[in-house]
């Protein structure tokens, strides 16, 4: 069954599921779950389903007891079955692909890193209020929750900020961003020649130099253009980049412009981060609220054309996420 093959029915993708076809069978559904998107779409939902569904066997410790000490092992029930190859099965079902198919990177692979996501926020001056700042000093503050690395996320944040407050010509706001990126990057070891950067940044505004002038230096020290010494090589790139789309996601959906959400690799990086963490592939976890929001970002965005309540929607959802993880004292 490849990409261009019929889609399997309902009941073969059941038959999958809960492990009954045969090892040809169950190659060709995985073949094709590897490369065709709605299908595996079904599949993630349908197994899900089941695990849910699944009542969890009555435990008996008596009778439990008395079995392994007669040296018996208890089969497994359909149902804990069922959970263990919901466990395997999504992760089976994306790397048992034929050679050189190469159809499961698309699910398997980290997200392209997001080297131009600022350049699809709307470039207008009214923005400029409505930045996320976060507190201006956090100490040492270590707050409990998801696995994500908060001061990346951060920093994506400002990596966002300081072009749009640039293309502006807003050298004041400009100034204040590079201080709190600045302030991030104090804080981690073997920045000296980054900070050096943004301090000239900050000098060359002082000095009166025209801020969209500087967007080709910001842009090299943000790690866009793949310099080595950069933002970039510093910090969790996964983090960053989740920092940067959901604030230039917030600021498009404030100015109520698509063009952010119609970007194929901003859809993209959306679609890639929910699968990865729904299949616990990725190192960078997100807490269940966050991945709740993202779910329901991709949602609207998959409506097409968005109306004046959707881009509220999506500013609502994407502050919520700020506010997890940075929130402003």
């Amino acid at each position: 069954m490849s990409a261009a093959a019929p889609c399997p029915t309902d009941e073969q993708l059941a038959a999958y599921i809960d492990g009954v076809l045969s090892p040809a069978e169950s190659r060709q559904v995985a073949e094709h779950l590897a490369s065709c998107e709605d299908c595996f779409e079904l599949y993630c939902e349908t197994a899900r389903f089941l695990v849910d569904s699944s009542p969890a066997p009555p435990e008996d410790a008596e009778l439990a007891a008395a079995l392994a000490g007669k040296g018996v092992v208890r089969f497994p029930t359909l149902a804990e079955r069922r959970r263990q190859i919901v466990q395997w099965a999504a992760i089976a079902a994306l790397l048992v692909v034929s050679a050189g198919g190469g159809g499961y990177l698309q699910f398997l692979a980290a997200p392209s890193p997001l080297t131009t996501v600022a350049d699809k926020v709307p470039n207008r001056a009214a923005l400029i209020p409505s930045l996320w700042k976060g507190p201006t000093y956090r100490g040492t503050d270590e707050r409990e929750g998801g696995q994500l690395n908060e001061e990346s996320f951060h920093m994506g944040v400002h990596l966002v900020n300081l072009p749009v407050t640039l293309r502006a010509e807003n050298a004041k706001e400009a100034e204040d961003e590079v201080a709190r990126i600045l302030q991030l990057l104090q804080k981690q070891s073997f920045t000296d020649q980054i900070q050096d950067g943004y301090k000239g940044v900050t000098a060359a505004l002082a000095n009166g130099k025209s801020p969209q002038s500087l967007l080709p230096v910001v842009d090299r020290l943000a790690g866009r253009t793949g310099d080595p010494e950069s933002v970039r090589a510093v910090y969790d790139p996964l983090s960053l980049d989740l920092g940067q789309w959901v604030e230039a996601g917030r600021l498009s959906s404030l100015a109520k412009d698509p063009s952010f959400f119609q970007e194929a690799d901003n859809r993209k990086f959306l679609a890639h981060l929910i699968r990865r963490d729904k299949l616990g592939l990725s190192e960078t976890k997100l807490d269940p609220a966050s991945l709740e929001n993202l779910e329901q970002i991709s949602d609207i965005l998959s409506k097409g054309d968005l109306h004046s309540a959707d881009y509220d929607d999506l500013t609502r959802k994407l502050e919520e996420i700020l506010k997890r993880y940075y929130p402003a004292t």
